[in-house]
C-alpha cells in the first residue's frame, strides 16, 4: 500500500513538472521582419528619449533630517581628538 501511494505522489510530482517543459519549442515569439522591425523602432525612440531626458544626479530634495544633522564633528570629538592622546 505505502508502495502504490508513493507511485502515485511520485507520478503526480513529475507530470507538473513534465508540464512545464515546452515539447514543440514554439514559445509564440515569431514575429513577422515588419514587426520586428517596428519594435526596434520603437525601442530606439525610447532609449533616446530617456537618454535625452536623465537628470543629473542630485541631492534629495525632501530630506526631513537635514536641518538635524551637521557637517561637523560635535565639538566633544574633536576635543578628545586633539587632546594629549592619553586614554583613562
Amino acid at each position: 500500500m505505502r508502495l502504490a501511494a508513493a507511485a502515485a505522489t511520485l507520478l503526480l510530482l513529475t507530470g507538473t513538472a513534465y508540464a512545464q517543459i515546452n515539447l514543440w519549442g514554439d514559445d509564440g515569439k515569431r514575429k513577422d521582419p515588419e514587426a520586428e522591425a517596428r519594435q526596434q523602432e520603437i525601442d530606439k525612440a525610447y532609449r533616446d528619449k530617456i537618454k535625452s531626458q536623465a537628470a543629473p544626479a542630485q541631492a534629495p530634495v525632501n530630506d526631513p533630517w537635514g536641518n538635524v544633522r551637521s557637517n561637523e564633528k560635535p565639538a566633544s570629538q574633536s576635543k578628545a581628538q586633539s587632546g594629549s592622546g592619553k586614554t583613562r
